[in-house]
Protein backbone atom coordinates (compact mmCIF):
# COMPACT_ATOMS: atom_id res chain seq x y z
CA UNK A 1 0.00 0.00 0.00
CA UNK A 2 1.38 3.37 -0.87
CA UNK A 3 0.67 5.32 2.26
CA UNK A 4 2.05 8.36 0.68
CA UNK A 5 -1.42 8.66 -0.66
CA UNK A 6 -4.46 10.17 1.49
CA UNK A 7 -7.39 7.21 1.98
CA UNK A 8 -9.55 8.96 -0.49
CA UNK A 9 -6.62 9.15 -3.14
CA UNK A 10 -6.18 13.07 -3.94
CA UNK A 11 -2.32 12.53 -3.93
CA UNK A 12 0.77 12.71 -1.86
CA UNK A 13 0.18 14.81 0.86
CA UNK A 14 2.70 17.80 1.47
CA UNK A 15 6.19 16.90 3.81
CA UNK A 16 7.65 18.99 5.83
CA UNK A 17 10.30 19.65 3.03
CA UNK A 18 7.37 20.96 1.06
CA UNK A 19 5.81 23.09 4.02
CA UNK A 20 9.46 24.33 4.66
CA UNK A 21 9.86 25.58 0.82
CA UNK A 22 6.60 26.92 1.19
CA UNK A 23 7.50 28.35 4.11
CA UNK A 24 10.58 30.34 2.75
CA UNK A 25 8.86 31.49 -0.72
CA UNK A 26 5.99 33.40 1.29
CA UNK A 27 8.94 34.79 3.18
CA UNK A 28 10.76 35.47 0.59
CA UNK A 29 8.23 37.45 -1.23
CA UNK A 30 7.31 39.22 1.72
CA UNK A 31 10.49 40.69 1.85
CA UNK A 32 10.53 41.69 -1.33
CA UNK A 33 11.99 38.95 -3.45
CA UNK A 34 9.92 38.76 -6.92
CA UNK A 35 8.00 35.67 -7.20
CA UNK A 36 9.63 33.73 -9.93
CA UNK A 37 12.87 33.81 -7.48
CA UNK A 38 13.87 30.12 -7.05
CA UNK A 39 15.46 29.28 -3.88
CA UNK A 40 19.19 27.99 -4.11
CA UNK A 41 19.99 24.19 -3.20
CA UNK A 42 23.35 24.83 -2.71
CA UNK A 43 25.36 23.49 0.50
CA UNK A 44 24.52 26.23 3.01
CA UNK A 45 20.71 25.96 2.30
CA UNK A 46 20.40 24.73 5.68
CA UNK A 47 21.72 27.49 7.65
CA UNK A 48 20.16 30.15 5.21
CA UNK A 49 16.83 28.42 5.74
CA UNK A 50 16.90 27.98 9.45
CA UNK A 51 18.21 31.92 9.52
CA UNK A 52 15.60 33.27 7.33
CA UNK A 53 12.65 31.40 9.35
CA UNK A 54 14.20 32.72 12.55
CA UNK A 55 13.62 36.36 11.45
CA UNK A 56 9.91 37.84 12.35
CA UNK A 57 8.08 37.88 9.69
CA UNK A 58 6.63 41.76 10.74
CA UNK A 59 10.55 42.90 10.37
CA UNK A 60 10.75 41.60 6.62
CA UNK A 61 9.07 44.64 5.27
CA UNK A 62 12.24 46.91 6.08
CA UNK A 63 14.65 44.42 4.88
CA UNK A 64 16.85 45.32 1.50
CA UNK A 65 17.09 42.72 -1.30
CA UNK A 66 19.27 42.41 -4.06
CA UNK A 67 18.99 40.37 -7.09
CA UNK A 68 22.24 39.83 -9.73
CA UNK A 69 21.67 42.00 -13.04
CA UNK A 70 23.40 41.12 -16.25
CA UNK A 71 26.11 43.89 -17.25
CA UNK A 72 24.88 43.88 -21.11
CA UNK A 73 20.95 44.03 -21.05
CA UNK A 74 18.36 44.72 -23.40
CA UNK A 75 18.05 47.71 -25.70
CA UNK A 76 14.92 49.71 -24.81
CA UNK A 77 13.24 48.11 -27.86
CA UNK A 78 13.78 45.10 -26.58
CA UNK A 79 12.62 46.01 -23.44
CA UNK A 80 9.78 47.38 -24.10
CA UNK A 81 8.69 43.72 -26.06
CA UNK A 82 9.99 42.38 -22.49
CA UNK A 83 7.14 43.84 -20.33
CA UNK A 84 4.10 41.68 -19.06
CA UNK A 85 0.73 42.73 -18.06
CA UNK A 86 2.01 42.10 -14.25
CA UNK A 87 4.73 44.28 -15.08
CA UNK A 88 2.31 46.73 -16.19
CA UNK A 89 -0.26 46.01 -13.12
CA UNK A 90 2.54 46.58 -10.67
CA UNK A 91 3.21 49.79 -12.08
CA UNK A 92 -0.75 51.09 -11.80
CA UNK A 93 -0.56 50.15 -8.18
CA UNK A 94 1.73 51.63 -7.40
CA UNK A 95 0.40 54.69 -5.53
CA UNK A 96 3.47 56.81 -5.16
CA UNK A 97 4.22 56.77 -8.59
CA UNK A 98 0.73 57.33 -9.84
CA UNK A 99 -0.43 60.17 -7.58
CA UNK A 100 2.69 61.96 -8.27
CA UNK A 101 2.04 61.90 -11.96
CA UNK A 102 -1.70 62.71 -11.89
CA UNK A 103 -0.83 66.08 -10.06
CA UNK A 104 1.79 67.16 -12.16
CA UNK A 105 -0.71 66.07 -14.99
CA UNK A 106 -3.71 67.79 -13.56
CA UNK A 107 -2.18 71.00 -13.58
CA UNK A 108 -1.31 71.42 -16.98
CA UNK A 109 -3.92 69.38 -18.65
CA UNK A 110 -6.63 71.26 -19.27
CA UNK A 111 -8.06 72.13 -22.62
CA UNK A 112 -4.84 71.06 -24.07
CA UNK A 113 -3.91 68.30 -26.91
CA UNK A 114 -1.67 65.67 -25.26
CA UNK A 115 0.52 63.21 -26.42
CA UNK A 116 1.22 59.68 -24.09
CA UNK A 117 4.27 58.17 -25.12
CA UNK A 118 4.78 54.50 -24.38
CA UNK A 119 1.49 54.30 -22.85
CA UNK A 120 1.55 50.56 -21.40
CA UNK A 121 -1.38 48.18 -21.14
CA UNK A 122 -3.37 50.54 -19.44
CA UNK A 123 -3.12 54.23 -21.20
CA UNK A 124 -2.81 55.26 -17.76
CA UNK A 125 -0.96 58.75 -18.25
CA UNK A 126 -3.11 59.56 -21.29
CA UNK A 127 -6.60 58.45 -19.25
CA UNK A 128 -5.30 61.25 -16.91
CA UNK A 129 -4.90 63.63 -19.13
CA UNK A 130 -8.16 62.88 -20.48
CA UNK A 131 -9.76 63.20 -17.11
CA UNK A 132 -8.21 66.18 -16.53
CA UNK A 133 -9.85 68.33 -18.90
CA UNK A 134 -7.32 67.61 -22.34
CA UNK A 135 -9.36 67.96 -24.96
CA UNK A 136 -7.64 65.55 -27.52
CA UNK A 137 -5.27 62.47 -26.02
CA UNK A 138 -3.08 60.22 -28.26
CA UNK A 139 -1.75 56.84 -26.50
CA UNK A 140 1.02 55.49 -28.58
CA UNK A 141 2.66 52.11 -27.10
CA UNK A 142 5.20 50.50 -29.71
CA UNK A 143 4.45 46.90 -27.70
CA UNK A 144 1.27 45.78 -30.05
CA UNK A 145 0.50 43.32 -27.44
CA UNK A 146 0.15 46.01 -24.15
CA UNK A 147 -1.52 48.67 -27.15
CA UNK A 148 -4.17 45.44 -27.77
CA UNK A 149 -4.88 45.07 -24.02
CA UNK A 150 -5.52 48.91 -23.44
CA UNK A 151 -8.30 48.75 -26.52
CA UNK A 152 -9.57 45.68 -24.21
CA UNK A 153 -9.63 47.35 -21.05
CA UNK A 154 -11.81 50.29 -22.60
CA UNK A 155 -13.95 47.53 -23.98
CA UNK A 156 -14.30 45.89 -20.43
CA UNK A 157 -15.30 49.26 -19.18
CA UNK A 158 -17.91 49.79 -22.01
CA UNK A 159 -19.50 46.42 -20.91
CA UNK A 160 -18.96 46.77 -17.05
CA UNK A 161 -17.09 43.53 -16.29
CA UNK A 162 -15.51 43.00 -13.09
CA UNK A 163 -12.73 41.49 -14.67
CA UNK A 164 -9.53 41.53 -12.81
CA UNK A 165 -7.16 44.36 -15.02
CA UNK A 166 -10.48 46.68 -14.77
CA UNK A 167 -10.51 45.96 -11.03
CA UNK A 168 -7.06 46.93 -10.81
CA UNK A 169 -7.42 49.86 -12.89
CA UNK A 170 -10.12 50.69 -10.19
CA UNK A 171 -7.83 51.31 -7.89
CA UNK A 172 -6.39 54.33 -9.68
CA UNK A 173 -7.40 57.85 -10.84
CA UNK A 174 -7.42 56.80 -13.97
CA UNK A 175 -10.88 54.78 -14.36
CA UNK A 176 -13.90 55.67 -16.30
CA UNK A 177 -17.48 54.93 -16.76
CA UNK A 178 -19.80 52.56 -19.37
CA UNK A 179 -22.41 56.13 -19.41
CA UNK A 180 -19.25 58.28 -20.22
CA UNK A 181 -17.89 57.00 -23.46
CA UNK A 182 -18.16 55.60 -26.63
CA UNK A 183 -15.74 53.63 -28.40
CA UNK A 184 -14.90 53.15 -32.06
CA UNK A 185 -12.35 50.31 -32.87
CA UNK A 186 -10.45 48.99 -36.01
CA UNK A 187 -10.59 45.84 -37.00
CA UNK A 188 -7.35 44.40 -39.25
CA UNK A 189 -4.94 41.76 -39.41
CA UNK A 190 -1.70 41.91 -37.97
CA UNK A 191 1.67 40.91 -37.57
CA UNK A 192 3.20 40.11 -34.23
CA UNK A 193 6.65 39.79 -33.54
CA UNK A 194 7.89 37.01 -31.04
CA UNK A 195 10.69 36.88 -29.18
CA UNK A 196 12.45 34.48 -26.71
CA UNK A 197 14.63 35.23 -24.22
CA UNK A 198 17.51 32.61 -22.52
CA UNK A 199 16.74 32.23 -18.88
CA UNK A 200 19.66 34.47 -17.44
CA UNK A 201 18.06 37.59 -19.74
CA UNK A 202 21.88 37.61 -21.43
CA UNK A 203 19.89 38.03 -25.04
CA UNK A 204 16.98 38.56 -26.58
CA UNK A 205 16.88 36.93 -30.33
CA UNK A 206 13.90 37.53 -32.71
CA UNK A 207 12.35 34.28 -33.50
CA UNK A 208 9.84 35.37 -36.76
CA UNK A 209 6.62 37.23 -37.31
CA UNK A 210 3.43 35.00 -36.63
CA UNK A 211 0.01 36.27 -38.30
CA UNK A 212 -2.95 36.53 -36.32
CA UNK A 213 -5.98 37.90 -37.30
CA UNK A 214 -7.01 39.80 -34.64
CA UNK A 215 -8.38 43.59 -33.72
CA UNK A 216 -5.71 45.82 -34.74
CA UNK A 217 -4.77 47.76 -31.69
CA UNK A 218 -6.01 51.14 -32.53
CA UNK A 219 -9.03 52.65 -31.14
CA UNK A 220 -10.94 55.98 -30.53
CA UNK A 221 -12.27 57.02 -26.88
CA UNK A 222 -15.14 59.36 -27.34
CA UNK A 223 -15.88 61.02 -23.72
CA UNK A 224 -18.15 63.44 -22.68
CA UNK A 225 -17.76 64.23 -19.04
CA UNK A 226 -21.00 66.39 -19.06
CA UNK A 227 -23.97 66.59 -21.13
CA UNK A 228 -23.82 69.08 -24.06
CA UNK A 229 -19.94 69.47 -24.09
CA UNK A 230 -18.06 68.57 -26.69
CA UNK A 231 -16.70 65.49 -26.80
CA UNK A 232 -12.95 64.71 -25.63
CA UNK A 233 -11.27 62.42 -27.65
CA UNK A 234 -8.47 59.59 -26.88
CA UNK A 235 -6.81 57.36 -29.61
CA UNK A 236 -4.60 54.29 -29.25
CA UNK A 237 -1.80 53.57 -31.25
CA UNK A 238 0.65 51.09 -31.91
CA UNK A 239 3.83 52.55 -32.45
CA UNK A 240 6.84 55.11 -31.00
CA UNK A 241 6.80 58.57 -33.61
CA UNK A 242 4.11 60.72 -34.27
CA UNK A 243 3.75 63.56 -36.39
CA UNK A 244 0.92 65.74 -34.94
CA UNK A 245 1.28 69.30 -32.44
CA UNK A 246 0.83 68.97 -29.08
CA UNK A 247 0.89 70.92 -26.33
CA UNK A 248 1.76 68.58 -23.41
CA UNK A 249 3.88 65.05 -23.75
CA UNK A 250 3.49 62.59 -20.69
CA UNK A 251 5.42 59.85 -20.49
CA UNK A 252 7.52 57.36 -18.57
CA UNK A 253 10.06 55.81 -20.26
CA UNK A 254 12.06 55.91 -17.40
CA UNK A 255 14.58 53.18 -16.15
CA UNK A 256 16.25 51.93 -12.71
CA UNK A 257 18.98 54.29 -14.91
CA UNK A 258 16.96 56.85 -15.91
CA UNK A 259 18.34 56.48 -19.37
CA UNK A 260 18.17 52.75 -20.29
CA UNK A 261 14.64 52.83 -21.21
CA UNK A 262 15.27 55.41 -23.98
CA UNK A 263 13.94 58.26 -23.31
CA UNK A 264 16.44 59.90 -24.76
CA UNK A 265 16.20 60.02 -28.15
CA UNK A 266 12.44 59.35 -28.14
CA UNK A 267 11.85 63.12 -25.96
CA UNK A 268 14.89 64.32 -28.47
CA UNK A 269 13.15 63.57 -31.40
CA UNK A 270 9.69 64.92 -30.53
CA UNK A 271 11.06 67.98 -28.94
CA UNK A 272 13.27 69.25 -31.30
CA UNK A 273 9.85 68.90 -34.14
CA UNK A 274 7.33 70.87 -30.70
CA UNK A 275 9.21 73.95 -29.87
CA UNK A 276 6.22 74.87 -27.79
CA UNK A 277 5.45 71.72 -26.11
CA UNK A 278 6.13 71.11 -22.37
CA UNK A 279 6.62 67.79 -20.66
CA UNK A 280 5.39 65.57 -17.54
CA UNK A 281 8.01 64.89 -16.39
CA UNK A 282 9.83 67.75 -16.83
CA UNK A 283 13.36 66.17 -16.13
CA UNK A 284 14.92 63.14 -14.57
CA UNK A 285 18.03 61.42 -14.09
CA UNK A 286 20.01 59.20 -11.64
CA UNK A 287 22.17 59.72 -8.47
CA UNK A 288 25.02 57.87 -7.11
CA UNK A 289 26.93 57.69 -4.13
CA UNK A 290 29.83 55.80 -2.48
CA UNK A 291 28.11 53.21 -0.47
CA UNK A 292 29.25 50.27 2.00
CA UNK A 293 26.61 47.81 2.17
CA UNK A 294 26.65 45.67 5.61
CA UNK A 295 23.58 43.53 5.21
CA UNK A 296 22.21 41.95 8.41
CA UNK A 297 22.07 38.53 9.41
CA UNK A 298 18.48 37.79 7.76
CA UNK A 299 19.45 40.34 4.78
CA UNK A 300 22.28 37.95 4.35
CA UNK A 301 20.48 34.12 4.62
CA UNK A 302 17.69 35.48 2.28
CA UNK A 303 20.61 36.84 -0.35
CA UNK A 304 22.28 33.78 -0.39
CA UNK A 305 18.75 31.47 -0.76
CA UNK A 306 17.70 33.31 -3.33
CA UNK A 307 20.36 34.04 -5.05
CA UNK A 308 22.36 31.35 -5.14
CA UNK A 309 25.72 33.47 -4.39
CA UNK A 310 27.53 33.24 -0.71
CA UNK A 311 28.30 37.39 -1.05
CA UNK A 312 28.31 40.00 -3.51
CA UNK A 313 30.43 39.10 -6.47
CA UNK A 314 33.58 41.72 -7.45
CA UNK A 315 32.58 43.19 -9.33
CA UNK A 316 29.04 43.12 -10.02
CA UNK A 317 25.46 44.66 -10.55
CA UNK A 318 22.98 44.22 -8.49
CA UNK A 319 18.91 45.34 -8.86
CA UNK A 320 17.85 46.89 -4.85
CA UNK A 321 14.67 47.15 -2.99
CA UNK A 322 14.91 49.17 0.16
CA UNK A 323 18.76 49.97 0.04
CA UNK A 324 19.46 51.70 3.21
CA UNK A 325 20.41 55.64 3.11
CA UNK A 326 22.87 54.76 6.26
CA UNK A 327 25.12 52.66 3.80
CA UNK A 328 25.91 55.63 1.62
CA UNK A 329 28.96 57.10 2.69
CA UNK A 330 28.72 60.50 1.21
CA UNK A 331 26.15 62.44 -0.18
CA UNK A 332 24.23 61.86 -3.90
CA UNK A 333 25.54 63.80 -6.90
CA UNK A 334 24.74 63.66 -10.75
CA UNK A 335 25.69 60.55 -12.75
CA UNK A 336 23.30 61.69 -15.71
CA UNK A 337 20.48 64.66 -15.80
CA UNK A 338 18.16 65.21 -18.34
CA UNK A 339 15.93 68.45 -19.35
CA UNK A 340 12.61 67.65 -21.46
CA UNK A 341 12.41 70.99 -22.75
CA UNK A 342 12.39 72.46 -26.14
CA UNK A 343 15.12 74.91 -24.79
CA UNK A 344 17.23 72.36 -23.41
CA UNK A 345 18.19 69.69 -26.12
CA UNK A 346 21.86 70.19 -25.42
CA UNK A 347 21.20 67.75 -22.06
CA UNK A 348 19.65 65.60 -24.51
CA UNK A 349 22.52 63.21 -25.42
CA UNK A 350 26.05 62.19 -24.34
CA UNK A 351 27.16 63.61 -20.71
CA UNK A 352 30.34 63.35 -19.42
CA UNK A 353 31.19 64.41 -15.65
CA UNK A 354 33.46 64.17 -12.88
CA UNK A 355 32.14 63.72 -9.69
CA UNK A 356 34.55 64.49 -6.02
CA UNK A 357 32.74 63.12 -3.27
CA UNK A 358 33.73 64.18 -0.20
CA UNK A 359 33.59 61.08 3.08
CA UNK A 360 31.04 62.73 5.50
CA UNK A 361 30.98 58.88 6.96
CA UNK A 362 33.55 57.13 8.01
CA UNK A 363 33.45 53.37 6.86
CA UNK A 364 33.90 50.73 3.86
CA UNK A 365 33.71 51.51 0.07
CA UNK A 366 33.02 48.40 -1.55
CA UNK A 367 31.10 49.55 -4.13
CA UNK A 368 28.58 52.42 -5.73
CA UNK A 369 24.95 53.18 -5.58
CA UNK A 370 22.30 55.00 -7.88
CA UNK A 371 18.97 56.05 -7.48
CA UNK A 372 16.58 57.02 -10.22
CA UNK A 373 15.21 61.19 -9.78
CA UNK A 374 12.05 62.22 -11.40
CA UNK A 375 10.82 65.83 -11.12
CA UNK A 376 7.77 65.93 -12.65
CA UNK A 377 7.19 69.55 -12.26
CA UNK A 378 8.60 72.75 -10.03
CA UNK A 379 6.31 71.38 -6.83
CA UNK A 380 6.72 67.48 -7.46
CA UNK A 381 9.08 65.05 -7.04
CA UNK A 382 10.13 61.12 -6.67
CA UNK A 383 13.44 60.54 -6.03
CA UNK A 384 13.69 56.70 -5.59
CA UNK A 385 16.15 56.64 -2.38
CA UNK A 386 13.76 57.77 -0.25
CA UNK A 387 10.43 56.72 -1.85
CA UNK A 388 9.56 53.39 -2.16
CA UNK A 389 8.12 52.43 -5.90
CA UNK A 390 8.37 49.81 -8.55
CA UNK A 391 11.43 51.48 -9.47
CA UNK A 392 14.36 49.64 -8.42
CA UNK A 393 17.74 51.11 -7.24
CA UNK A 394 20.95 50.13 -8.55
CA UNK A 395 24.11 48.53 -6.80
CA UNK A 396 27.53 48.05 -8.61
CA UNK A 397 29.45 45.85 -6.07
CA UNK A 398 33.59 47.19 -7.09
CA UNK A 399 35.60 45.84 -4.59
CA UNK A 400 35.76 42.41 -2.90
CA UNK A 401 37.66 43.54 0.55
CA UNK A 402 36.21 46.69 1.38
CA UNK A 403 38.59 49.90 1.64
CA UNK A 404 38.54 51.93 4.64
CA UNK A 405 37.91 55.45 3.91
CA UNK A 406 37.76 58.19 6.81
CA UNK A 407 35.91 61.09 6.91
CA UNK A 408 36.80 63.93 4.86
CA UNK A 409 38.32 61.61 2.59
CA UNK A 410 38.01 61.96 -1.02
CA UNK A 411 36.68 59.71 -3.80
CA UNK A 412 36.45 60.98 -7.83
CA UNK A 413 34.44 59.39 -10.12
CA UNK A 414 34.96 59.78 -14.18
CA UNK A 415 31.41 59.05 -15.65
CA UNK A 416 30.46 58.52 -19.02
CA UNK A 417 26.61 57.95 -20.57
CA UNK A 418 25.76 57.39 -23.99
CA UNK A 419 21.83 57.49 -23.82
CA UNK A 420 20.91 55.93 -27.29
CA UNK A 421 18.42 53.19 -27.88
CA UNK A 422 21.24 50.57 -26.56
CA UNK A 423 22.48 52.60 -23.88
CA UNK A 424 26.32 52.71 -22.35
CA UNK A 425 27.64 53.76 -19.01
CA UNK A 426 31.12 53.64 -17.30
CA UNK A 427 32.68 54.85 -14.11
CA UNK A 428 35.94 54.96 -12.93
CA UNK A 429 37.06 55.46 -9.46
CA UNK A 430 40.10 57.38 -7.86
CA UNK A 431 40.64 56.60 -4.08
CA UNK A 432 42.34 59.42 -2.00
CA UNK A 433 45.69 58.75 -3.45
CA UNK A 434 44.19 58.89 -6.61
CA UNK A 435 45.23 55.61 -7.80
CA UNK A 436 42.45 54.09 -9.76
CA UNK A 437 40.43 51.83 -7.33
CA UNK A 438 37.95 50.35 -10.10
CA UNK A 439 36.37 50.33 -13.12
CA UNK A 440 33.04 49.15 -14.42
CA UNK A 441 30.92 49.45 -17.52
CA UNK A 442 27.65 48.23 -18.96
CA UNK A 443 24.83 48.82 -20.91
CA UNK A 444 21.03 48.78 -21.22
CA UNK A 445 18.06 47.32 -19.20
CA UNK A 446 18.85 44.62 -16.55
Amino acid sequence: MDRSRSPKGRGPKPGPKADTRAQLLKIGEAAGYPPHSWIYTADNRASASDDVLAAPLEDLTSLAVFSPAVRHGRSSGQQAQHYSLSNHIEMILDSSRVDAFAKAIAAVAQGQRVLDVGAGAFCLLGRIALKSGAVFVRCLECNPAAAAHAVDVFQMELADLALPPLRYLRLTPAALHPDQMQLIRSNKPRSWHVHIEDAESRCVAEAGVLQAEVGEAECTLLLWPDSGEFPATLEVKTGSSDSDDYDIIVHELLGHICSSEGVVPVMRGLLSRLPSCKAVPEAAGTFFAPAGVQMNRTESALFRLFNGQECFEAPGKYNALKFKAEWLLADPAIFEWFEFHPSQLATLGSQQRLVKFHIRRAGRFDGLHFHLVVRLDASTALDVLSTRTTWCTTYVRLLQEPLWLQEGDILTCQCRVVPDDLAKYSVQVLGPDHAILAEFHWEGCS
